[in-house]
């Protein structure tokens, strides 16, 4: 190893010793995500339903509110302390203002995924004293960019709901964009949506296909602007899922990006709507009876992902092995048939 990435290795244990937690150490996910619906108002572009266990019917038959409250339940049981429940659009339920109550008097912390474009001033009033956090999908700045995303006219709709949402009493909301190639080219006209609506924070997401496709995605570009919108608002807006660090500089990469934490099971479990249990939104591998969380994340599938088992063997002795933890197996399974191959963005010679 030269001197150079010595003296890299050396600033990172210094100045970043939190890239090297232990993820395969938790004894129980941090959270348990509940897509409580595979209907939506929306037919967005790379929707993680399209690659669920429901993707073939969307309308077909859910969860009834009784199995949700059971799941809740063996959640509070195994001492898991958030449920998040998203969907599809979870506020299409008539029920989910009951399953949040449910939820939030069991002590349970209380997230949500929302598209924000059906979500009433009544159901506001009902769920604002019960919910911590909802994440709004935002991937555009004005009608026409929001319809070519979303296929629907529900861009204002959205703005007026968040408004409404930053009066309520829900302390936290979240903004995501997928870093497409428009989007990206309209970063700035997004993030003035951003400021205008006063959201507490926003993360950019790297596009997940469900297609055997080359990705084509301007790392470079995205990051510049990134650099300068976040000093701008004041806090870092990150890449928030899986990808390679070494997919550009990865000192840059390091300080925008989340990793992999909240990817391909190496925190938490999702629930599909129909019922089966999934190491992530993504990756359709049943690990188990969703009214046991503890013998789901416990399948030798996910020990095998949290122990680093499927890490690309280019991946062995890097800086930021338990970070980035070899970036998306899913994409990597998806494009070579193989959660052990390489991440097509993983760069060799940017490895440390």
């Amino acid at each position: 190893m030269d001197l150079k990435k010595k003296l890299t290795k050396i600033f990172l244990l210094l100045d970043q010793p939190h890239i090297y937690h232990m993820t395969y150490l938790f004894t129980k996910p941090t959270e348990v995500v509940i897509e409580i619906t595979n209907k939506c108002n929306l037919n967005c572009h790379n929707c993680f339903n399209k690659a669920s266990f429901a993707k073939h019917n969307r309308n077909q038959k859910e969860m009834s509110t009784s199995y949700i409250k059971k799941i809740v339940d063996q959640i509070v049981k195994s001492n898991i302390k958030k449920v998040r429940f998203s969907g599809g659009e979870p506020f299409l339920r008539k029920d989910l203002p009951e399953l949040i109550n449910y939820a939030y008097n069991n002590n349970l912390t209380v997230w949500l995924n929302s598209n924000a474009t059906s979500i009433s001033q009544e159901t506001i009033k009902k769920i604002e004293n019960k919910v911590e956090d909802i994440l709004i999908s935002i991937n555009g700045y004005n009608e026409t960019s929001e319809k070519e995303w979303t296929s629907s006219n529900t861009f204002n709709q959205k703005l007026k709901t968040i408004k409404q949402l930053k009066k309520s009493k829900i302390p936290y909301l979240r903004a995501g964009t997928v870093a497409t190639k428009s989007n990206i080219k309209n970063l700035e006209k997004i993030y003035k949506i951003i400021k205008q609506t006063k959201l507490n924070s926003w993360e950019i997401y790297r596009p997940i296909t469900i297609k055997k496709s080359r990705e084509n995605l301007n790392l470079k570009l995205l990051l510049q602007k990134l650099q300068k919108l976040s000093t701008d608002f004041g806090k870092i807006i990150p890449i928030a899922n899986a990808i390679p660090l070494s997919a550009e500089n990865p000192l840059i990469m390091n300080k925008f990006c989340v990793g992999s934490k909240f990817d391909d099971g190496h925190s938490r479990i999702v629930i599909d709507p129909t019922g089966y249990t999934k190491p992530s939104y993504f990756i359709n591998e049943n690990i188990g009876d969703p009214l046991n969380p503890i013998e789901c994340w416990n399948h030798e599938f996910m020990k095998k992902m949290r122990n680093l088992k499927f890490l690309p063997r280019e991946c062995e002795g890097c800086t930021y092995i338990q970070k980035c933890k070899g970036g998306s197996r899913y994409i990597a399974n998806l494009i070579n048939n193989n959660y052990s191959s390489k991440d097509p963005l993983m760069n060799i010679k940017n490895l440390i």
